[in-house]
């Protein structure tokens, strides 16, 4: 099977610069809000897929350190990753990998947080990666999901749907907002089905 892959070229020195203070300020409040209206207890194992510099992961290592949950913070970029690691040297319950979601092992994971990656991965892989989320997820697992879906900006928001059901990953809660500059989100959850008992 051909490896999953995002398509984005390794970041400047500016944008990974960039980046960093805007996760301090402008988009802290914006991450920060996020991480605190997801249903997580706090001692999940959690996959933050397509990490970038670590800015949600920041927020979802606070939010799991008082229960011992983990965060695994994966990008496909060496330097993101880099960047990730330097801003979250102080956190002992994150750890880092580099490279493709479906890479990693099978139900190893409690949750999945997809926050803006997924519309940059290839048209062609998407499907794979979202069956990757699936096989990742512990039976019952979820994965979280934030996405724009704009015409200049994004990806349908049925194209995000219909990957997740082919994956057999059920739709829990989903709603679309609007934000300045970003244009139309799409957030959902999707659940694993729970394992069959027996």
């Amino acid at each position: 099977m051909p490896s999953v892959s995002q398509v984005i070229a390794e970041p400047s020195i500016g944008e990974v610069r960039a980046a960093r203070v805007l996760g301090r300020t402008v988009a802290a409040r914006f991450y920060r809000s996020y991480v605190r209206r997801l249903p997580l207890r706090g001692d999940e194992r959690v996959l933050d897929f397509g990490a970038g510099p670590g800015l949600l992961a920041r927020h979802l290592a606070r939010r799991l350190s008082q229960l011992g949950g983990r965060v695994v913070c994966l990008d496909i970029s060496e330097r993101w990753s880099h960047a990730a690691r330097r801003a979250l040297r102080r956190r002992d319950n994150v750890s880092f990998r580099v490279g493709p979601v479906t890479d990693l092992p099978s139900q190893s994971f409690d949750a999945v947080v997809c926050h803006f990656a997924l519309h940059e991965v290839r048209p062609e892989e998407r499907e794979a990666t979202v069956a990757a989320f699936a096989r990742v997820l512990i039976p019952g697992g979820h994965v979280f999901v934030r996405e724009p879906v704009g015409e200049l900006h994004g990806m349908p928001r049925d194209e995000i749907r219909a990957s997740f059901a082919k994956a057999d990953l059920n739709e829990e809660e989903d709603r679309t907002t609007w934000l300045p500059v970003i244009g139309r989100i799409f957030t959902a959850t999707f659940r694993k089905p729970p394992a069959a008992e027996g």
